[in-house]
């Protein structure tokens, strides 16, 4: 039911530099950097769910929080390893229906990551969308 590990997310793998872009239309509500994950981009989508980019190179973003996003437009980048928690390069992307998705940071997220939506329909339509 999802592509992740343990919960409905995402990890798409792709070359340290290869560029993200949103998968829906939005504004960018928030944008921060952590050491182990990267940076991360936080988008709340025209459709009213919430979209959750990390793993990107920090001061990689090319959208800022306040800023109107298009899908399919540039927002970063895919980072390094080490902006992967050492797992490779790739980026992991989860939507939610409330703000903040689940309490990030934890290690045991089963009640938190309840609200997060599966997100292989819409990768699936973003991609359909991509140019050759």
């Amino acid at each position: 039911t999802n592509c992740h590990h343990d919960y409905n997310a995402a990890d798409i793998g792709a070359p340290t530099g290869t560029e993200v872009v949103a998968a829906v239309g939005g504004v960018v509500e928030g944008s921060n950097y952590s050491s182990s994950n990267g940076q991360n981009m936080r988008i709340r989508g025209n459709d009213g769910k919430w979209y959750f980019y990390t793993h990107m190179p920090r001061g990689s973003n090319k959208a800022n929080k306040g800023n109107v996003v298009q899908a399919g437009q540039a927002i970063g980048v895919v980072g390094t390893a080490a902006d992967a928690q050492n797992t490779g390069p790739h980026l992991h992307f989860d939507i939610s229906p409330v703000p903040n998705g689940f309490s990030r940071g934890r290690d045991n997220c089963a009640a938190q990551c309840a609200t997060l939506i599966n997100p292989q329909p819409i990768l699936i339509q973003a991609f359909a969308k991509l140019p050759e």
